[in-house]
């Protein structure tokens, strides 16, 4: 099968770097939600208008639904990483790979798009991470471009 290609050592290694961006990120941007009292505050008034339910009630679901959203926001980062290193050492990698991860990636970064986050910090690293990764799994169609011509 010529339509099978080794991954490059570079490509793997934007992957891997631009994904621990991300996740760690990710993991700030939670652990700063968390324990922002203002911010259990406002999702308090929000999320339990009207009912009589006491603070650490609250406060255990708060952790929870962070805790959720923020596994949510790492499953494709560390899936493509997970693969990527595997796609390198025993792997290889055609255009189905490309087109799967190029299509999770983007999903990805437009769930973290549309958050409109802009007063974080952590928005803009995570959008320019997920922007790294797309870049960097497009960039592999010409990788697999060449092999074929070999």
């Amino acid at each position: 099968m010529k339509s099978l290609t080794k991954l490059p050592k570079k490509h793997l290694y934007y992957i891997l770097i631009s994904s621990s961006i991300i996740i760690f990120s990710t993991a700030l941007e939670t652990l700063m939600a968390v324990k922002d009292v203002n911010m259990f505050q406002q999702w308090m008034e929000a999320a339990y208008e009207g009912i009589n339910i006491s603070t650490d009630e609250a406060f255990n679901a708060y952790i929870s639904a962070n805790l959720i959203y923020f596994m949510f926001k790492l499953v494709v980062p560390i899936s493509i990483s997970i693969h990527s290193y595997f796609a390198y050492y025993k792997l290889k990698i055609n255009g189905l790979f490309i087109f799967i991860w190029s299509v999770l990636v983007s999903g990805s970064m437009a769930y973290v798009l549309f958050e409109w986050n802009f007063y974080s910090i952590f928005y803009y690293f995570n959008l320019a991470g997920y922007l790294v990764l797309l870049i960097t799994l497009l960039s592999l169609i010409n990788v697999i471009e060449k092999s074929k011509t070999l």
